[in-house]
């Protein structure tokens, strides 16, 4: 088998990163819609129990600074959750770059960091250290069938 063979194909590797992105989505919209029900001043989004992800943080961004006042250690994190909104619009029309999904995992990570889920932005940010360990092993594995195969040349070669 050649190293072009046993290589993950780009589709397979856009499908995974497309998986763990939407995986995220799917953990963190509960945590955010617990974190906008918390507040008293939004019993009209209380009455809308269809509140997706995008509409979550459309609310909290709508609304920042009655989650964040501006003496609040996550004022600046304002530009993740406006990012969050756009990966997810990536995955949804299935337009994103997969070489930019540590980026986008990372933006979902400090969503989860800025609503208190600090268990939830560790679960996310391990989706992005098992996908390189992933690309590492194929690496290592590719390499070491590489040098098997140049063993078997050379000993015919000796032969």
């Amino acid at each position: 088998m050649s190293v072009e063979e046993s290589a993950v194909p780009p589709e397979m590797e856009q499908a995974d990163a497309d998986a763990n992105i939407q995986y995220a989505i799917s953990l963190l919209n509960p945590f955010l819609l617990e974190f906008i029900y918390s507040h008293p001043s939004t019993t009209q989004m209380k009455q809308n129990k269809k509140t997706d992800f995008n509409q979550s943080l459309q609310a909290i961004i709508n609304q920042w600074t009655m989650f964040y006042p501006t003496e609040s250690k996550f004022v600046d994190f304002k530009k993740y959750f406006i990012k969050a909104k756009k990966v997810r619009n990536l995955v949804a029309h299935q337009s994103f770059d997969c070489d930019s999904y540590q980026h986008y995992m990372e933006c979902l990570a400090k969503v989860a960091t800025a609503i208190d889920k600090p268990k939830l932005t560790e679960i996310i940010l391990k989706l992005v250290v098992i996908e390189e360990n992933e690309k590492e092993k194929q690496t290592e594995s590719n390499t070491e069938e590489e040098k098997s195969q140049v063993n078997v040349v050379d000993l015919q070669n000796d032969a």
